[in-house]
């Protein structure tokens, strides 16, 4: 019988936005992002809550520097660009 093994090394990745600064991303798991996609999606709209999924992706998937909307406040530039690369990573999506 195979043995069932836990990971022990998360994916990661980092990204250099156009500005220099340079983040990295770390993937929660896929039992974990699918797990909390399903909570994200809003009951009436049938569509993903944006704001709900970006604190998600400042907590889980941003893991250097550590990020939130005040930080983006003071990043403004990196704001669009890296939390789209963050969420492409999220999903699996290949760099092209």
């Amino acid at each position: 019988m195979a043995e069932k093994k836990e990971a022990t090394n998360q994916k990661q990745e980092t990204y250099v936005a156009g500005s220099g600064i340079e983040y990295k991303f770390q993937h929660p798991g896929v039992l974990n992002w699918v797990r909390k996609r399903s909570q994200l999606i809003d009951v009436e709209t049938k569509k993903m809550d944006q704001e709900q999924l970006l604190h998600y992706v400042h907590d889980n998937v941003i893991v250097d520097p550590k990020v939130d909307f005040g930080y983006w406040d003071e990043n403004l530039e990196d704001f669009e660009e890296v939390t789209n690369e963050a969420q492409r990573f999220l999903r699996g999506v290949k760099k092209k």
